[in-house]
């Protein structure tokens, strides 16, 4: 077997002079060729006149568009992050995720004083000192105050409550993107993974 994650699939299949510019393939491993997407460039073969361009651009665009819807429903369909970064970009599209990140922290900081009660030990998770006030208010709301339950409330809820609020959400999320990547990788949240 080749060493190349992304072998070649036989030989081009062509259609009205153009080669196709999608071409489903199989993977071993996750990540791959786009999530097992190739998308091929587009060439002609020979001449043709001018009046075939526009109806080969758009079948060019439509097979680009179906890709892309292709490899959305891929992603969603094997959702989960191999990397902090690709928990970053959910976070990035995804506010309600913003939501639940604020929510992870706070039963982490919840759990860990708990846990820690009476002892002389710092305690590392959740928000430190300069987030913990506003943070733990923020959770709080969301949960409705259940520091073991998962989010109670919707963005327009929040952003009833208080517009600056979720893009708080988002700042604390993002700041704290390696501890919320940790703590997804160890299964430590129920509540928070992937949407």
């Amino acid at each position: 077997m080749s060493n190349n994650p992304c072998p070649k699939v036989g030989n081009p299949i062509f259609k009205n002079g153009k080669e196709n510019v999608v071409e489903e393939i199989g993977y071993e491993s996750e990540g791959q060729c786009a999530g097992g997407i190739r998308v091929q460039c587009s060439y002609s073969l020979g001449s043709h006149d001018s009046s075939g361009d526009s109806e080969d651009s758009s079948n060019v665009d439509s097979s680009f568009h179906q890709a892309l819807a292709m490899m959305k429903r891929n992603r969603l369909k094997n959702s989960k992050w191999q990397f902090e970064a690709d928990m970053l970009s959910s976070l990035e599209e995804d506010p309600e995720l913003c939501m639940k990140a604020v929510c992870a922290l706070y039963r982490q900081k919840f759990t860990m004083e708990k846990l820690m009660t009476g002892s002389s030990h710092s305690i590392n998770r959740g928000f430190n000192e300069y987030d913990a006030l506003r943070g733990t208010a923020l959770a709080e709301f969301l949960t409705n105050g259940d520091p073991k339950g998962d989010l109670k409330k919707s963005v327009k809820d929040l952003e009833m409550f208080d517009q600056k609020s979720l893009g708080y959400c988002k700042r604390l999320a993002t700041n704290y993107s390696k501890q919320l990547f940790s703590i997804y990788q160890k299964k430590e949240d129920p509540f928070f993974l992937p949407s």
